[in-house]
């Protein structure tokens, strides 16, 4: 190809006897349980991961290997259910991420519209803690309706053991907050927060806000992943 590099092509042959195992691959997706699919010379397997996610690994020569994980998606909980939130669920969509959006307030027009979220819960900001997971493909951006919730939301989450946590609001807002909380969260956790959250593209509309904040995440889960496979 004109720019350069190679590629290379696996073709494997599929059998009625791999119908089980593909089954079994449909319902890892549908349920977002991640298991490791293995193709080599000796065919396929389907088999349990660890807790490092990287999203394909070929290993070439006459006793080649490939495999991929199956049914884990990075996750963005999105925490308030206004447009900014509605857009970026649009947004992440189509980068490879589920996105759950959640809010203490019932009947929020733009949460119920929200077609492109995989999940939506409403509870109580006081229990936010207990709707969100730990994990490495956990990415949390917190973007409630009142600087008071936010605050709240943050210190419930902010020592989750996720790679990511960000918070929508201008500096100074920020600002306000993290001192709020100085007695509460450690500095060093206030420190690791990606506040104001998405790229400074200028951003003034909520599809604007929320294409700065996929641009970010974008960034940030490539760089993960190349200082993973240069190790």
């Amino acid at each position: 190809m004109i720019c350069g590099g190679e590629q290379t092509i696996l073709a494997y042959p599929c059998r009625i006897q791999d119908l089980p195992l593909f089954e079994r691959l449909a319902e890892c997706c549908r349920l977002r349980t991640p298991k490791r699919l293995v193709i080599s010379r000796r065919g396929l397997q389907l088999m349990n991961t660890g807790a490092v996610w990287l999203p394909a690994y070929f290993e070439p020569g006459e006793d080649w290997l490939y495999q991929e994980v199956i049914g884990r998606r990075k996750c963005a909980y999105i925490i308030g259910g206004g447009h900014v939130s509605l857009m970026l669920s649009k947004v992440l969509e189509l980068l490879d991420f589920d996105s759950v959006v959640i809010d203490e307030r019932e009947g929020i027009e733009a949460m119920q519209s929200n077609g492109a979220a995989w999940k939506k819960i409403v509870i109580p900001y006081a229990e936010i803690d207990q709707a969100v997971p730990e994990g490495p493909e956990v990415f949390i951006v917190i973007m409630t309706h009142s600087h008071r919730t936010d605050a709240q939301v943050l210190a419930k989450l902010a020592e989750k053991n996720v790679p990511y946590l960000g918070l929508l609001g201008s500096r100074k807002k920020i600002s306000a907050i993290k001192e709020a909380l100085s007695g509460q969260v450690p500095e060093q956790t206030l420190q690791r927060l990606h506040a104001p959250v998405g790229l400074p593209i200028k951003s003034h509309t909520p599809a604007e806000i929320a294409i700065s904040i996929a641009a970010e995440l974008i960034q940030f889960t490539n760089s993960c992943h190349e200082q993973l496979t240069t190790q």
